[in-house]
């Protein structure tokens, strides 16, 4: 289930078939995309049938979430004022007092224990902190919001947070000083954070298990081979800095995707396999979403998240692609077809070449 499956699901009814129900379908695209809706809601939408109304899925979307794609109907429906607004759609600004999280953290650097670090460390901190607090930020209630976003002390605001909240930001802050700790201790030996050792890291082989494999080895293994030397080609071309070799080095690959959007670089782009390398079905259309995919991963207007999921879950059904049938191809080669359709107009909405 992509989420230019989604479109075509929740865009109900529509007069203007031609023109005002594509663009439905692309704004709802754009939503899910952008706003990286969690794989269990696409599951969600594309399992509903019979008396199950799609739509009531969307309660399992954030706040932000709702909201986004509220505004992003309310846009289209500017566009096509003719066309029915299902119930609810317009209620993009019910909640007035709502904090969004990009507002409601505050300054993370001031969380207790506060950051002592100065420099381009300190900077990492900063933003390995800023990351997991606005995730942890998304079930904060809004006055917890208001108090760290308006700058209060944030030991009195952690008052406002559900006891476990309040264990979640602390057990969140003491993992990343470890982590912290684990840098500064790998940056004071520079030979064990080269290139070499960083894609060692992130593509060893452990790193790989579980993953691609349905495909046939000798194609698995090529393509760890190219993910490889990908990444060791982009690590010394680009000059990655010594602080995300060594916090890439010390995260592992299971917790290593902080360490990239800290330092400004796309996860998405090395993912298993790294982007711009291929898992190929033998069905063109879906070879060519797939390829979509994979270029819309580096466009910097769409969230890391969003895409990551998207390729995963592409690449998890490459091998039972690969595997269909030739009665059922057609069928196959159709909803990629159109899923390749969606993903390239919502890229194009959002100013991604692709």
């Amino acid at each position: 289930m992509s989420c230019g499956d989604v479109g075509v699901i929740l865009r109900g009814r529509i007069t203007d078939e031609d023109h005002a129900g594509p663009a439905k379908e692309a704004a709802i695209a754009r939503a899910c995309l952008h706003d990286g809706w969690a794989p269990e809601v696409l599951e969600c939408i594309g399992t509903s049938h019979g008396p199950t109304d799609p739509t009531s899925c969307l309660d399992r979307l954030g706040p932000e979430q709702r909201a986004s794609f509220h505004k992003k109907l309310a846009v289209w429906n500017d566009e096509f004022p003719d066309e029915d607004m299902p119930d609810g759609d317009d209620d993009a600004d019910a909640d007035v007092d709502f904090v969004e999280c990009s507002h409601g953290i505050g300054n993370v650097g001031t969380y207790a224990p506060p950051i002592t670090r100065i420099g381009e460390d300190r900077d990492l901190e900063v933003a390995l902190r800023s990351r997991a607090v606005l995730a942890l930020c998304d079930d904060w209630s809004t006055e917890a919001r208001r108090c760290f976003g308006s700058g209060g002390p944030p030991a009195t605001c952690r008052t406002l947070l559900e006891p476990d909240q309040a264990r979640a930001l602390a057990d969140k802050l003491t993992e990343l000083e470890k982590l912290m700790t684990k840098v500064a201790a790998a940056k004071a030996k520079p030979g064990r954070i080269h290139c070499t050792q960083v894609v060692a890291a992130h593509y060893g082989d452990k790193a790989w298990q579980g993953k691609l494999d349905a495909l046939k080895p000798a194609q698995k293994r090529q393509l760890v081979t190219q993910s490889r030397a990908r990444m060791t080609k982009a690590c010394t071309a680009d000059k990655w800095p010594a602080n995300l070799r060594a916090c890439v080095i010390a995260a592992g690959p299971t917790a290593d995707t902080a360490c990239f959007v800290a330092s400004g670089v796309r996860p998405a782009l090395w993912g298993y396999p790294a982007s711009g390398i291929a898992v190929k079905t033998g069905i063109p259309e879906c070879d060519a979403y797939g390829e979509a995919l994979a270029a819309l991963s580096a466009c910097p207007a769409v969230p890391s998240a969003a895409t990551v999921s998207l390729l995963e879950a592409y690449h998890a059904s490459a091998a039972a692609l690969a595997a269909t049938p030739p009665a059922d191809r057609p069928v196959k080669a159709a909803e990629c077809k159109r899923s390749d359709a969606a993903i390239r107009q919502s890229a194009s909405a959002l100013g991604c070449t692709i």
